[in-house]
């Protein structure tokens, strides 16, 4: 009879880590460690699997891949893990957990039940939020009640019903609450644009580069008809929390020289000195840093992925976006 555990049994499995339990937490986001191609042809033998990339988490998970018959288990005898142990965890909380919620309307359930830590994503199960179907100016937004640098969320779909509904949503944060300050600055984190197909997933938006903040709003754009309605189940808000900030800026200034980017786009008159010029920077999603003339007084967004480096010109200053924030030290 032929072994139950046979060697080559051991074949073609991914490692992947999770931050909460993902046998409790059907929706919990995979950070893929390797995937393991192939079959350990040896008996008796230690594989040693390197991830790709280290990656953070609390629960590790093995899952057979591409089995063959019914005889095709995953069998193994020993795991160890390797890695350093973490003491800071903010990058891994979700920091909108059980905050204050507040939405543009309400329909049926308050808009707290999408921070309520619930994973239920049918509308019976009274954790779903939506917004009212005559509301013509969709949005949903946490207080975090502290400044966090927001790298990522995630947002569930509903499972039982019209998941489409979640569709082109604006994510944006605010350093002052803009549903008591109409012109309170919005910093985009990301756009998400298209639809949400799947009925109960999990949808894992990354900032197009971080953003620092206190309030999180979901905006809905792009509304169809009367039926389409801002609507989802569980929100979670992932990044690191800011506890000195006051003096730091987010730009760096290089006198005298300018960018040469291509992909330079000219600022209207009015926009005329470097304060308002850093203000239409930190809301422009494409921005990595601006030119100022000082003679004329006219400011140059440039939209590069990679700024480069900048050139000799004494009629100009230029400024650079600085893609990761960096606390004040503390005093």
């Amino acid at each position: 009879m032929e072994d139950l555990f046979s060697a080559e049994r051991l074949h073609d499995f991914s490692v992947n880590v999770y931050n909460i339990d993902p046998s409790l937490n059907p929706h919990a986001i995979a950070k893929q460690c390797y995937f393991y191609s192939g079959n350990v042809t040896s008996p008796v033998v230690t594989v040693t699997v390197t991830c790709t990339r280290p990656v953070n988490g609390r629960y590790l998970r093995l899952t057979g891949k591409n089995r063959r018959d019914y005889d095709d288990v995953l069998p193994f005898c020993e795991v160890q893990v390797f890695g350093d142990k973490q003491t800071h965890f903010s990058s891994y909380l979700n920091h909108a957990l059980r905050k204050p919620t507040t939405s543009s309307t309400v329909e049926y359930q308050g808009p707290s039940v999408a921070v309520d830590g619930k994973n239920g994503t049918h509308w019976d199960s009274l954790s779903c939020f939506s917004v009212d179907f005559s509301d013509p100016d969709h949005w949903w937004q946490v207080d975090l009640q502290y400044q966090v640098l927001v790298k990522m969320i995630t947002v569930s779909s509903r499972s039982d019903c019209c998941p489409e509904r979640l569709h082109d949503f604006s994510v944006d944060v605010y350093d002052i609450d803009p549903s008591l300050n109409p012109h309170a600055i919005a910093k985009q984190c990301y756009f998400y644009s298209g639809n949400v197909t799947s009925p109960g997933v999990t949808v894992t938006v990354t900032c197009t580069r971080p953003v620092n903040g206190r309030y999180l709003r979901l905006t809905g754009k792009n509304r169809r008809d009367n039926e389409d309605v801002l609507q989802f189940c569980e929100v979670q808000v992932f990044g690191d929390r800011q506890t000195h900030f006051r003096s730091c800026s987010t730009l760096k200034l290089q006198r005298g020289k300018r960018f040469s980017s291509a992909f330079i786009q000219d600022l209207q008159s009015d926009i005329d000195d470097p304060a308002a010029c850093a203000s239409v920077c930190e809301r422009d999603i494409r921005c990595t840093g601006f030119n100022f003339r000082l003679t004329e007084r006219t400011c140059q967004m440039v939209h590069d992925t990679e700024i480069g480096a900048a050139v000799a010109d004494a009629s100009w200053n230029c400024y650079q976006y600085e893609p990761c924030w960096v606390p004040c030290p503390a005093v």
